[in-house]
């Protein structure tokens, strides 16, 4: 039996105009330099507070809200909180973890105490992904960090992180897009706090 490649060619080029389609636009917008994505992530600026002049450093873990708290974002924030010490720990490496539903130390010594929390959070699933492809949309998070002085009480630097991707990101790398998107908020988080030591 010979095989017909040009039907196989040209039903490959149907179903990929489909999904072309259905994202709402070109392949092409995937690349990380293309303009429509030039506003994905909030920039990790600069501020004039210095984590640096601290004696310790705190960190609590993510709060989440009580709307967002279903099973699968519990684990997620749980994951976060990991990165979140894992990278903060390279730059304060007397970093002192504050566990879940406790609060931060009292004693003399200048502390900054930083307080992360995620505002909204949507990481699709990979049987989500698997199942409905592009109908399950991209996953998106985004999260505020408060870094407080002990000494004084005030908020020193309040900063926003967002991040998503594409559903066709995600369809094309089988979620590996989604999960890493928890990544590279972590990765702002990280690239703040170490511009602002």
């Amino acid at each position: 039996m010979k095989t017909n490649y040009s039907i196989i060619r040209n039903t490959g080029i149907s179903m990929l105009a489909v999904i072309i389609s259905l994202a709402g636009g070109p392949a092409v917008a995937l690349g990380e330099n293309n303009a429509a994505h030039k506003d994905r992530h909030y920039a990790s600026e600069q501020g004039n507070a210095k984590f640096g002049n601290f004696n310790a450093v705190e960190l609590k873990a993510t709060e989440l809200p009580a709307a967002s708290r279903s099973n699968g974002n519990v684990k997620n924030a749980a994951k976060i909180d990991q990165m979140l010490q894992a990278q903060l720990s390279t730059i304060f490496p007397n970093l002192k973890v504050v566990p879940e539903g406790r609060d931060f130390s009292r004693h003399s010594r200048r502390t900054l105490q930083i307080t992360p929390g995620i505002v909204k959070i949507h990481i699709v699933s990979f049987p989500a992904r698997f199942w409905f492809s592009l109908m399950a949309g991209s996953s998106d998070i985004a999260m505020h960090l408060d870094y407080r002085d002990s000494s004084s009480g005030k908020i020193i630097a309040s900063q926003d992180f967002k991040q998503s991707n594409n559903p066709l990101e995600g369809f094309l790398t089988f979620g590996i897009t989604d999960s890493q998107a928890m990544e590279a908020v972590v990765k702002q988080i990280t690239d703040y706090t170490q511009k602002n030591k």
